[in-house]
């Protein structure tokens, strides 16, 4: 237990200190940056705080309120969302692992891994709002799948949506979240092939015409609200390569674990990987039943953020010990490197 809380903060440091270097980034690093730094210095100024869901309007909002500083905006959404995730990888972590072995070379290795994903420089970088929720949502899913702690899982789970309202399309899956991992990754199953024939689409479309609901609209049209054609704007519909890469994760960690669970291996506890599995499922159902319309990866991206995590325990299936030792501080100080040097363009101003 005492090397389970050295680790968790040995990762808030590392966390504190790459979350400062992002809020200190330059306004050019990151697609979203400029338009955020404009939104930060108008909220001060600008009574009505609408432009936004509610959670993230009152943060600006209260953040420019006592300080002019944009890079101390930017620090702490980069905080929330890098604590908010490393606690949420390590809630996973003490239920999996057994805390008698040492957890600062595993910790060492996750952190890499999310100083190289693309998933983490994009929540905290643009789509900082879906960042937010993102961890939100994530520490609400552990505490209904992991703890059965409903009122705990309410409070993130509204915490989540008052920074993004995609997280709501979340609600009626869950209603099945007791549902055996078996029923779960059949439905999985049945879901991503209503995807890839469009049989989704039209159950939705059915749905909404039916009951008179504005679901079909909402995902068809989004990219008309944007300005666009309808059937234009990126990521419109089936894409394969989005497909294939959100099936491989799940589909490799749980080869993995089926493989492990034969060798009788008593270092990691394979049940409840198997309940990470099933909560990856449950968050990648949101992207198979509205990924038809334009911009489809902003419902993926609730999926997509957890893989460091699915990767990490990838990793960890395959007992490749030296990672975990001296090897994995040379592994995190390369990370970030990379992540300075390259993520945040450090190279362009040598």
């Amino acid at each position: 237990m005492r090397d389970s809380k050295k680790s968790l903060v040995y990762l808030i440091i590392i966390g504190l200190i790459v979350s400062l270097f992002i809020g200190l980034r330059q306004s050019k690093v990151g697609r979203d940056t400029e338009s955020y730094i404009s939104h930060f210095n108008d909220a001060a100024s600008i009574q009505n705080i609408d432009k936004f869901e509610i959670g993230f309007s009152y943060l600006i909002y209260f953040i420019s309120k006592h300080t002019n500083s944009v890079e101390f905006f930017f620090f702490i959404i980069a905080l929330i969302i890098t604590i908010g995730y490393v606690k949420f990888f390590n809630n996973v972590y003490k239920k999996t692992f057994n805390l008698r072995s040492s957890s600062l070379g595993r910790h060492s290795i996750f952190f890499t891994i999310l100083l190289f994903s693309s998933w983490y420089y994009a929540l905290t970088m643009n789509g900082i709002r879906q960042g937010v929720s993102l961890v939100f949502l994530y520490l609400s899913l552990y505490q209904l799948f992991y703890e059965n702690k409903k009122i705990k899982f309410i409070v993130f789970y509204l915490l989540a949506i008052s920074f993004h309202n995609a997280s709501i399309m979340m609600a009626p899956l869950l209603l099945f979240y007791k549902a055996r991992f078996r029923i779960v990754f059949i439905a999985w199953t049945l879901l991503g092939l209503g995807y890839f024939t469009s049989t989704n689409e039209l159950f939705i479309e059915w749905i909404s015409t039916r009951f008179n609901l504005p679901i079909y609209k909402l995902v068809k049209y989004y990219a008309v609200e944007r300005g666009e054609q309808p059937g234009d704007g990126l990521y419109y519909g089936f894409d394969i390569k989005f497909f294939i890469y959100t099936i491989f994760w799940p589909l490799l960690l749980l080869a993995l674990t089926k493989w492990k669970s034969r060798l009788k291996s008593n270092d990691i506890n394979n049940k409840e990987i198997m309940v990470l599995i099933k909560m990856y499922l449950f968050l990648s159902m949101s992207y198979f039943i509205l990924g038809f319309g334009a911009y489809s990866n902003r419902y993926a991206v609730l999926c997509w953020f957890l893989i460091p995590v699915m990767q990490f325990y990838s990793i960890s299936s395959l007992r490749f010990r030296y990672l975990f030792g001296r090897f994995a501080v040379l592994c995190l100080l390369i990370g970030f490197l990379f992540f300075c040097f390259v993520q945040l363009q450090w190279l362009n101003y040598l």
